[in-house]
């Protein structure tokens, strides 16, 4: 299926609103929450690199680099895997893996993150991948010939 310039037109509005609505979730928890910055700094050290890393790939997307296509779809995929790492067996030393886990699913903000995350690499990868299905291009799977 090619995508329509419509389509594209809206992958490219939606997906600086959805990294922008990562850099401000993760603003929030690094702001919020203190159990995280007194018992797992270095998971907090982690989000404020992934906030940073959003904050740049916004002013490439501003600046519309296409490199940053491919930069979104590869920080959201290991953002994502970061935090389900967290999930599964991520604690900080000291916690136990159930209190730790409890913890992170009954916290909204990281919830919507990591749904976030999804929504992100979901979106960033169509982007990226489009244009080589597109007819005009030259690696296209699906060339259509015009006589």
């Amino acid at each position: 299926m090619v995508m329509k310039r419509v389509e594209m037109k809206t992958l490219q509005l939606l997906l600086p609103i959805a990294v922008y609505t990562s850099l401000i979730l993760g603003l929030q928890i690094l702001l919020m929450d203190k159990w995280l910055w007194n018992a797992a700094p270095s998971h907090a050290l982690g989000l404020v690199l992934f906030v940073v890393v959003d904050g740049l790939l916004l002013l490439a997307m501003w600046d519309k680099i296409r490199f940053a296509t491919l930069g979104t779809v590869l920080v959201s995929f290991a953002q994502l895997a970061a935090m389900i790492g967290d999930i599964v067996n991520g604690q900080p030393t000291g916690v136990p893996t159930d209190s730790f886990r409890s913890y992170l699913l009954a916290d909204t903000i990281f919830i919507s993150l990591l749904v976030v995350q999804g929504i992100i690499l979901s979106l960033a990868t169509i982007a990226f991948a489009a244009p080589f299905f597109s007819s005009e291009h030259r690696l296209s799977l699906f060339k259509i010939r015009k006589h």
